[in-house]
């Protein structure tokens, strides 16, 4: 399967990178090293199934793909506390972007989410329908409410298209 993993420069998205290869599928790694580095793929960079593609995604894109693994945020408190605006903008705009791929490509794609969208949990633990505490005034809010508008989008794309 040809599989586009979106932010997979990362630590996560480099293991899941090495997986997908071993395993048998073509990848395509989508990263500008905002927070990435370069080092974490370079194992992969002379297989003839992985491909590197330099790309912000606050910007559009098209990549031919089967599926999509969407991986792509600034999610350390040390850096989207610096720019929270190009955090928000990562994950929100840059979702969306995700998402207009997909569509194109009838590509399913795993929006990688997390437990950050709950806030300050009121009770531990969670129920699976328990909906968070959450404020937009707070320090995290461009990196927790950016995921929930991920994820937002993710369920209208679902069940619009």
């Amino acid at each position: 399967m040809n599989i586009s993993e979106i932010g997979g420069a990362g630590f996560i998205g480099s293991h899941m990178c090495e997986r997908l290869l071993q395993v048998g599928h073509t990848v395509v790694c989508i990263d500008n090293f905002q927070t990435s580095t370069k080092a974490n793929i370079e194992p992969f960079l002379n297989s003839p199934h992985f491909r590197f593609v330099f790309h912000d995604i606050c910007e559009p894109f098209d990549i031919t793909c089967e599926a999509q693994i969407h991986l792509a945020a600034i999610a350390s408190p040390k850096y989207y506390m610096k720019d929270p605006l190009k955090t928000a903008l990562t994950i929100g705009i840059g979702s969306k972007h995700v998402l207009d791929n997909a569509l194109k490509y009838h590509a399913p794609t795993l929006l990688v989410s997390t437990s950050e969208v709950y806030g300050e949990p009121l009770e531990h633990p969670q129920r699976e329908d328990y909906h968070g505490n959450v404020s937009i005034q707070s320090l995290r809010a461009s990196y927790d409410e950016s995921k929930r508008y991920m994820e937002t989008l993710g369920y209208i794309y679902a069940h619009e298209y």
